[in-house]
């Protein structure tokens, strides 16, 4: 899931299991700043900033 600074939800994503990268096209966002949060399978979150 990709959210902008204002906490708003921009992209979600499904993955698969065996996927182990996550290539996302942002080009038509605009610029700025964008947290990508990853929700993975143990139940645990990891956040990325994502600057545009």
């Amino acid at each position: 899931m990709h959210l902008n600074t204002d906490g708003q939800r921009v992209a979600q994503f499904d993955l698969l299991v065996t996927d182990r990268f996550l290539e996302a096209d942002l080009s038509t966002y605009p610029k700025g700043l964008y947290i990508a949060v990853v929700h993975l399978m143990d139940g645990s979150t990891q956040s990325v900033k994502v600057i545009k």
